[in-house]
């Protein structure tokens, strides 16, 4: 609304209150009456109510109601400003309240640039409606101050690269932002690295077991043909020499013979 008042010209109305038509008669200035006023009075005059007009019409059906018993732009004004604000002690709170905040903000570790900037921007924007104004320097380097320890890098690179003092705010955010993608595409490309490297692995590691079950295979069939030579070779022992048992029989056999 600020804005939009001195957009149209009717600012002055906001800050010097409702115009007065007066004259001077022997040397004292008294209110000019109204058969009197010319047109240029007449236009300041209706400026009040062209303004209380565009503030009626912003406002809800509770804060009318606050205001409505107000005869000039100028006390609605102030008295909306009591009302949102506060009085100039509430108002100091609110600003301690706030720079409290300033100065204790640091970037989370889950936050983005953006969402961190947007947090930033609602506690300047709060101060500034309140009169506390920074500088775009003071800006800069508060936001620089807040980055978090995996920032560091890209915080020295800004500082030796670029007049500080000079930097627009928005410029040091889309640095940021710029640099951040950066951060975020790199465990992608690890991501995809490491992959590689483990269905490399695999592979090898299928490889060498299907090289190890090709070798216990081999070993198996060596220890089936040894088995089987060692059995054939205890038969061919059993048939060139029999047992002892089988030699006692034909040995007491033949002694019967020569009894006989």
């Amino acid at each position: 609304m600020t804005w939009f008042l001195k957009s149209i010209d009717l600012w002055d109305v906001i800050e010097d209150g409702p115009h007065m038509p007066t004259k001077i008669e022997n040397g004292v200035v008294v209110s000019k009456p109204k058969q009197e006023w010319d047109e240029v009075d007449r236009k300041k005059v209706q400026s009040n109510a062209k303004v209380i007009h565009y503030l009626y019409c912003a406002l809800d059906r509770n804060e009318y109601n606050h205001i409505c018993q107000c005869k000039s732009a100028k006390d609605i004004w102030r008295l909306l400003e009591i009302i949102h604000e506060g009085n100039n002690k509430v108002k100091e709170s609110k600003i301690n309240i706030l720079m409290h905040s300033y100065e204790l903000f640091f970037m989370k570790d889950d936050e983005s640039i953006i969402e961190m900037f947007t947090r930033f921007t609602n506690i300047i924007n709060e101060l500034q409606a309140l009169g506390k104004v920074y500088t775009e320097y003071e800006k800069v380097m508060k936001i620089l101050r807040s980055l978090p320890k995996k920032w560091e890098i890209k915080v020295i690179v800004i500082q030796e690269a670029k007049d500080l003092t000079k930097l627009p705010l928005e410029d040091l955010i889309g640095s940021l932002m710029a640099y951040e993608i950066t951060m975020k595409s790199r465990p992608k490309e690890e991501d995809m690295k490491k992959k590689s490297i483990i269905f490399k692995a695999s592979i090898i590691d299928k490889e060498e077991e299907e090289e190890a079950s090709e070798e216990d295979e081999d070993l198996a069939l060596i220890i089936r043909k040894f088995k089987k030579f060692i059995k054939f070779e205890k038969n061919k022992e059993k048939k060139f020499y029999p047992r002892k048992d089988s030699q006692k029989k034909e040995f007491s056999n033949v002694e019967k013979g020569r009894n006989t």
